[in-house]
């Protein structure tokens, strides 16, 4: 917990800044714990976990089964907001949603804490604020599929190499496998017999391929994740 998170004319915490890029767990300012503003956040959870419960295919009897249990409204919201950073990487109170637990953690540290006490006070700016970033998440998320087409087209292309290289026309009806020097009536049955009894070669260029994209992606990230303590692969 960050110190002076205090009420409307405190300081604000950073971890509720969409910009930071780490931060720990902080209390929210008061106005986010009075009743009007817990009612209106159960509500705006519940929205989001139906929007992204029906992006990732939730059944929709899952997803209501759960807002519907029988809780109070303070309770409701924590399980909820829980269940957004847990399941769906997002944090409520910053509206920053992330593709994993790593980054989510990295950008908005471990959690966000609203005031146990109820405050009595008006809605000020930041609840406003918060508001707005939700409205505007809900409207804007979409989950878009992972561009791996340059890849597979690589593997693709790589792979085709690799058959012809490895396999040899004889005659008309007889071919050869370069690596074990079986015959077969074709080249057709060389290259399906390359994909069956020598898939190992093929497995290591689809590695090949796919830690290139990767190293790629990571090389391209404006905001890549931490490997402080990870072993590095070799080059």
């Amino acid at each position: 917990v960050l110190p002076g998170a205090g009420g409307a004319g405190g300081p604000r915490p950073s971890l509720v800044d969409p910009s930071a890029r780490t931060c720990e767990a902080s209390v929210l300012p008061s106005e986010m714990s009075c009743a009007a503003r817990i009612e209106k956040d159960v509500a705006l959870s519940a929205r989001l976990v139906r929007k992204l419960d029906g992006l990732f295919g939730v059944p929709p009897e899952a997803t209501e089964a759960f807002l519907r249990l029988p809780t109070p409204d303070e309770v409701k919201l924590d399980q909820q907001v829980i269940y957004l950073r847990r399941v769906h990487s997002l944090c409520f109170y910053s509206g920053v949603w992330c593709q994993d637990a790593w980054a989510l953690r990295e950008r908005c540290g471990v959690h966000c804490v609203v005031r146990a006490e109820r405050a009595s006070m008006d809605e000020g700016s930041y609840a406003k604020e918060h508001e707005e970033r939700l409205e505007s998440l809900l409207a804007s998320a979409k989950l878009e599929a992972p561009e791996v087409g340059a890849v597979n087209d690589e593997v693709a292309l790589r792979t085709n190499d690799f058959l012809c290289e490895k396999a040899r026309e004889i005659n008309p009806s007889r071919a050869e496998c370069l690596i074990c020097k079986k015959h077969f009536k074709n080249l057709g049955y060389v290259h399906k017999h390359l994909r069956k009894a020598h898939s190992d070669e093929i497995v290591a260029l689809e590695r090949e391929a796919f830690q290139k994209a990767a190293c790629a992606a990571f090389a391209a990230d404006p905001s890549p994740p931490s490997l402080k303590g990870f072993p590095l692969p070799a080059s």
